[in-house]
């Protein structure tokens, strides 16, 4: 009998639960920025929804300065890599090619997008909501 109602407790539970998305358009080229304005941003609100039983699934698309943190030789690879624990991260395959980077030269769970317009259209369409970080 508890086995049936913890059972029907957690079910009710995961009903009411909410899944919020986000997706950081991530173009600066400031650590300061990277590390407050994404990767602490996206832990405070996993640990705020995760109060109410709700979760936040993040998204990171990079360009612009932002490919820097996410190279292998970045000296600051270490906010990329806290980044990819709570994030999946994107980038703009078209960015690459401009600045002769190869998917190698990237960390390994960086994932290269057709662009960034199109990997941002992407997470738009699947509900998540659009926040730049320049």
């Amino acid at each position: 009998m508890k086995k049936l109602l913890i059972i029907t407790l957690l079910t009710l539970t995961s009903l009411h639960a909410k899944e919020y998305k986000v997706v950081f358009d991530l173009t600066t080229s400031s650590a300061t920025s990277v590390e407050n304005r994404v990767l602490h941003n996206i832990n405070g609100l996993q640990h705020y929804y995760a109060k109410t039983g709700d979760t936040l699934k993040a998204a990171v698309v990079i360009s612009g300065g932002a490919y820097t943190f996410f190279e292998n030789d970045s000296s600051i690879k270490d906010i990329a890599v806290d980044i990819s624990k709570v994030a999946k991260v994107e980038v703009c395959s078209v960015g690459m090619k401009k600045r002769e980077i190869k998917k190698s030269d990237m960390l390994p769970f960086v994932i290269p997008a057709f662009n960034k317009t199109e990997a941002l259209i992407r997470y738009q369409n699947e509900g998540y909501a659009y926040l730049p970080v320049k």
